[in-house]
C-alpha cells in the first residue's frame, strides 16, 4: 500500500509555506525541481525565484515589456511552465524598402492586441525578420498557443520568408508540433484562396497539422484592398473574422 511521504503548502507565487523541503523533496511548485539552498525553482529554461517573483534570467527569446516577470504577475489566473512564450507574431517580409514598408504598417496595428495579450497573461513574442528555423521553433516550443506569420505566400501552397527561404506544409509534417499550439493563423497570401480563383492552400496547411490545430489561412492576394480586417491595410476584406477575434477567442479559451 502506498503512503504519503510529505505535505508541501506554497503562495500563490509558488514560496514554500508548509512542510520541509530539506528532506529530499525533490518537486515543487507546478512540479517543478526545488533546489532548497538556493530557493529556486528549475523551469527547464531558467531559473524563477519564488521569492523575488521573477525569472533568474532574461526570457531566453527577449521580447514583451518585462523579461523577468512570472505570468504577468497574477498566478491565481496564469501558470508559465517552461518560462517560455505563448504567442508569436513572426513577419517574413524581404528587406527591401517596399516589404519593409507594408511590414511596418502591419507591425503598428498589431500593438493593442500585444498590450490586450499581455493584460490577459500571455507572454509575446514579435519576430520583425522571421526565418524558416524562427517558425520551426515556434511550433515546437511547449508552451505556444497563437502563431501569427504575416508576408510573402504563392499559389503553390507556401510562405517565403525574410532570408528568401521557403517553408510549407511539408516542412511541418517533419516537426513535433507543440500539443499546447491551439491556432495558427497565415497573414500570406493565396492561402486561403483568392479572388484569382487560384487553389485554397488551407486544406494542405490542415491536413499538414492535423485535427488538434485551428488554421486560419488568408484569403487574399498581393493586393492590399484585400486585407482591411485582417492586417489594417486596404479597404475591404473577404476574411470571416478580423485578426483581434482569433486573438479574443484565443484568451477566452485559456
Amino acid at each position: 500500500m502506498n503512503k504519503v511521504s510529505g505535505y508541501y503548502d506554497y503562495d500563490i507565487f509558488g514560496s514554500p509555506v508548509a512542510g520541509d523541503f530539506t528532506t529530499g523533496a525533490d518537486y515543487g511548485y507546478l512540479g517543478k525541481p526545488y533546489d532548497s539552498i538556493t530557493g529556486l525553482y528549475n523551469y527547464g529554461y531558467r531559473d524563477y525565484s519564488p521569492h523575488t517573483v521573477r525569472f533568474t534570467t532574461v526570457d531566453p527569446i527577449r521580447d514583451g515589456s518585462n523579461w523577468f516577470a512570472y505570468v504577468n504577475n497574477d498566478p491565481v489566473n496564469y501558470v508559465d511552465l517552461w518560462g517560455l512564450e505563448d504567442v508569436y507574431f513572426i513577419y517574413v517580409y524581404t528587406n527591401t524598402e517596399k516589404d519593409q514598408k507594408m511590414k511596418e504598417k502591419e507591425r503598428e496595428s498589431i500593438n493593442d492586441d500585444i498590450k490586450y495579450l499581455e493584460e490577459n497573461g500571455f507572454s509575446v513574442k514579435v519576430i520583425e525578420q522571421g526565418t524558416k528555423n524562427d517558425i520551426e521553433e515556434a511550433l515546437e516550443n511547449p508552451e505556444v498557443d497563437l502563431i501569427v506569420t504575416s508576408g510573402h505566400g504563392y499559389p503553390g501552397g507556401y510562405i517565403q520568408t525574410s532570408n528568401g527561404d521557403i517553408f510549407g506544409p511539408d516542412d511541418v509534417k517533419k516537426l513535433n508540433v507543440s500539443e499546447s499550439l491551439d491556432r495558427v493563423i497565415f497573414q500570406n497570401c493565396f492561402q486561403g484562396g483568392s479572388t484569382r480563383k487560384t487553389t485554397d492552400n488551407a486544406d494542405k496547411w490542415n491536413d499538414a497539422f492535423g485535427n488538434e490545430v485551428d488554421v486560419v489561412a488568408w484569403q487574399g492576394t498581393t493586393s492590399v484592398y484585400e486585407t482591411k480586417r485582417f492586417n489594417g491595410r486596404g479597404f475591404f476584406d473577404r476574411q470571416e473574422n478580423s485578426l483581434r477575434d482569433y486573438i479574443e477567442s484565443i484568451v477566452e479559451e485559456k
